[in-house]
């Protein structure tokens, strides 16, 4: 994704505000991909493919939370396969010049229910065998059926919620994360 296409899709005039219907549509937003934190003003955001993390944290949290607060959405969920580490998955870093850095969002999300990968301290992995990202290997397992909890075949956000959460950290454990 760009951050020309990220504008065209989530900005204030762009395809998602044109289409939603006011207290009827639910959004979702999916993203994998790499956060990246500016340390200066402790400013998180999601790194799109055309932006370079020295000079720009790309579509910033708080924008988009924002901006699907403002939608008016009868549910709106954001999935972020991303951490905030300014490290890439095999450990080289995206800023130049630096050293690792956390930054943790804090970003309020009011109105929007958000799953994420990793939380403070934290980095996302990778399932290498299954071409996934951890979080997301289990986010579609779930949403598969496997974290009906109760088999009642309707999926709560909190069912979900707790099947990836249990299951990362199980198997983040197997090779000695956190």
């Amino acid at each position: 994704a760009t951050l020309a296409g990220f504008n065209k899709l989530l900005g204030s005039n762009g395809w998602l505000a044109r289409n939603i219907k006011p207290g009827k549509s639910d959004v979702v937003v999916y993203f994998s991909g790499h956060g990246i934190p500016d340390p200066a003003s402790l400013q998180t955001g999601l790194l799109p493919f055309d932006v370079d993390p020295n000079y720009s944290v790309g579509l910033p949290l708080k924008e988009l939370y924002g901006t699907l607060s403002s939608l008016k959405a009868r549910t709106a969920t954001v999935f972020l396969d991303a951490c905030f580490t300014g490290e890439t998955r095999d450990k080289s870093l995206l800023l130049a010049d630096s050293r690792n850095i956390m930054v943790v969002p804090h970003e309020e999300a009011k109105g929007v229910v958000v799953l994420s990968a990793a939380a403070a301290g934290q980095t996302s992995g990778a399932l290498k065998d299954k071409e996934h990202g951890l979080f997301t290997y289990y986010v579609l397992k779930g949403l598969g059926g496997e974290a009906d909890s109760n088999s009642d075949r309707k999926l709560t956000i909190s069912e979900l919620s707790t099947y990836v959460r249990n299951n990362v950290k199980e198997q983040a454990a197997l090779t000695g994360r956190e």
